[in-house]
């Protein structure tokens, strides 16, 4: 009875092990997990990227139970912590694209991160290391999904504009890092009631913290995305301003063209009634020159004077780049009553796709395509155009990716669009072809 007795404590001793260790290395892939959600770009590409990641973590995770199984949970777990983290380390300083204070940033970040879960699981745990496990569980998938849904977008935003200070803000991590490193390690938590005070307020600090620096990066997005808008007005608005010139000049030849028709007239006339055919035939190709140079400047491809206008002047970029243009566009009257913005969507896309073409070598196929149609009560459009080398897609944005600076406000300008009256926005390239796509 007494051996049973052993063995069934042999048993759950085991299992406590077991969940000890499963405490103590869990910390590890999840910490990646969090690391890969706030990197945007990396060396090589996401797939390549996971399969390295979790090759290195799982051979870690390996080492580790091995380390913890032979020298026991207590005795391994600050030689694992510090494996782990230095491991991490080094592997998240090698793959991501950009190096240097964000990279520090986000790593001490992430670290913070799980300590925070580790000190929530002591404080509020219980003696049942499998209660603790899973309150530390829980924490971390309230703090990924916090990360993910909120903190992640403007993080980015900022990561983009701000090149330098990443060094300096690196601080903060760090220094909770080691404070509440310094907490845990003095193995009194548990136990210690003025111990947990101090673990769970340096964790509230830490939150309140990073909530300023939450609210400080959604403010400088908003700065960037207004300071973004006012350029892209400014360029709109000049932009529409030489399509309205356009307007203005074809109609002032226009109308020298009606005033000086009844010249024209009078003198066929005079020709016909002498004969002189010859001095007809060269007045008739004077006039049909002027009509064809006004007709050019503005011709008529909807009815709408300003659309008209901005496909005008494209068709005129197109020819003198040696550009084949192609337009068939109907507008619903929606569209016919409101086309400003409309317009400027037109003239960023076909902006970006005459300089797409103009990167292509002569001799090889050169075409810009614009459709409209209507079709029940939704709009289709479709702008597309031929490219060389390769265009990559971000896939959380959906819109072309550009490495070069002061480029992309363009799409940024569709896209505002898209989301201002809830239209279905998509760009596709392959095969040659590049393809805007807007149904409203």
């Amino acid at each position: 009875m007494t051996d049973k007795c052993d063995e069934e404590t042999g048993k759950i001793m085991t299992l406590n092990e077991l969940f000890e260790i499963c405490n103590t290395l869990i910390t590890t892939p999840l910490s990646f997990f969090q690391i890969y959600m706030l990197t945007k770009e990396w060396r090589y590409s996401r797939k390549k990227t996971v399969v390295i990641g979790a090759a290195s973590i799982l051979a870690l995770l390996a080492l580790d139970f091995l380390v913890c199984s032979r020298m026991g949970v207590n005795r391994a777990r600050d030689i694992v912590s510090v494996l782990n983290f230095t491991t991490l380390l080094f592997l998240y300083l090698f793959l991501p694209k950009y190096q240097g204070g964000k990279s520090i940033f986000i790593c001490f970040s992430v670290s913070l991160s799980m300590f925070i879960g580790n000190a929530i699981a002591e404080i509020f745990g219980t003696t049942v290391i499998a209660y603790r496990l899973l309150i530390k569980c829980a924490v971390y998938l309230f703090m990924l999904i916090v990360t993910y849904q909120y903190f992640r977008r403007p993080f980015f935003t900022v990561m983009e504009g701000i090149e330098t200070g990443w060094h300096r803000l690196s601080a903060i991590p760090v220094m909770f890092c080691i404070l509440l490193g310094g907490v845990l390690w003095s193995r009194n938590m548990y136990h210690d009631r003025e111990v947990k005070m101090i673990g769970l307020v340096l964790c509230f600090a830490a939150g309140i913290i990073y909530l300023v620096l939450y609210f400080t990066f959604c403010s400088i997005q908003e700065q960037y995305r207004m300071k973004s808008g006012y350029d892209l007005l400014q360029a709109q608005m000049f932009s529409l301003q030489k399509q309205l010139e356009i307007v203005r000049e074809s109609g002032k030849e226009l109308d020298i063209l009606r005033h000086d028709m009844r010249h024209y007239i009078m003198l066929l006339s005079a020709c016909v009634e002498h004969g002189d055919l010859e001095e007809a035939g060269k007045l008739m190709n004077s006039l049909e020159l002027s009509l064809e140079s006004a007709n050019k400047k503005c011709r008529t491809y909807t009815g709408n004077i300003l659309i008209d206008a901005i496909l005008s002047e494209y068709e005129g970029r197109a020819e003198n780049g040696g550009i084949r243009y192609d337009v068939l566009l109907a507008l619903p009257e929606t569209l016919k009553n409101n086309p400003i913005e409309f317009a400027v969507v037109i003239s960023n896309a076909l902006e970006n796709a005459c300089i797409a073409c103009r990167k292509i070598p002569e001799g090889e196929e050169r075409v810009i395509k614009v459709r409209g149609r209507t079709e029940g009560k939704q709009f289709f459009l479709e702008i597309a155009n031929t490219f060389t080398g390769t265009v990559r897609i971000d896939e959380e944005k959906g819109r072309p990716v550009t490495e070069q600076a002061g480029h992309g406000l363009g799409t940024q300008s569709i896209e505002a669009f898209a989301e201002k009256y809830h239209a279905y926005l998509r760009y596709q390239a392959g095969n040659g072809w590049f393809r805007l796509r807007l149904v409203l």
